[in-house]
């Protein structure tokens, strides 16, 4: 209940006080100022869509047992919430990572995939990023070990729940 509050607060806010465009500036820390009657307001967009809707963060245990294999969607890295398409490339990887461990007998240790969208690179991390892009990025023990990203377009295409899954989980493996 607090958190709808907390947006309804922050929608009127800015449609009351941010009507035109030229009322909010855009920073690389990925802030926003608002101006409006001769005051400034700076607020934090880091988690928040380019409404300042804040983005929900979504654990997803993949494998619960040695080794431990979990998704991550990160509200800190993304200006969206989490698409059915993401969704759907998620799944498909999740699979593909199950069926490879199985098949091949690979030997792994915990790992954790964080993923994130930036679609508007408007705000928050995607603003100093600067690309609209799907990103994962690989964790084995809570260390970091690759990347991958994928052009946002990418991840509208119809086959993309095929080819990127298969890149990410290639990438996933490959240590």
């Amino acid at each position: 209940m607090k958190k709808l509050l907390f947006v309804i607060a922050i929608l009127i806010f800015i449609n009351v006080y941010a009507k035109d465009a030229e009322n909010v500036e855009y920073h690389k820390d990925g802030s926003i100022t608002i101006n409006s009657k001769g005051t400034k307001t700076k607020i934090n967009m880091d988690g928040k869509t380019p409404l300042g809707v804040p983005i929900e963060t979504v654990t997803w245990p993949v494998k619960k047992e040695d080794p431990i294999i979990a998704f991550v969607y990160s509200a800190e890295f993304s200006d969206d919430d989490m698409t059915e398409k993401v969704r759907d490339i998620m799944t498909a990887t999740s699979k593909l990572l199950l069926k490879e461990i199985e098949t091949n007998k690979t030997k792994l240790t915990d790992i954790k995939l964080v993923w994130s969208l930036c679609r508007y690179c408007r705000t928050g991390y995607c603003k100093r990023k600067g690309k609209p892009e799907l990103s994962v990025v690989f964790f084995e023990k809570n260390k970091k070990y690759a990347e991958f990203s994928a052009p946002y377009t990418e991840t509208l295409r119809t086959d993309s729940e095929s080819t990127l899954s298969t890149q990410i989980v290639k990438k996933a493996l490959k240590k």
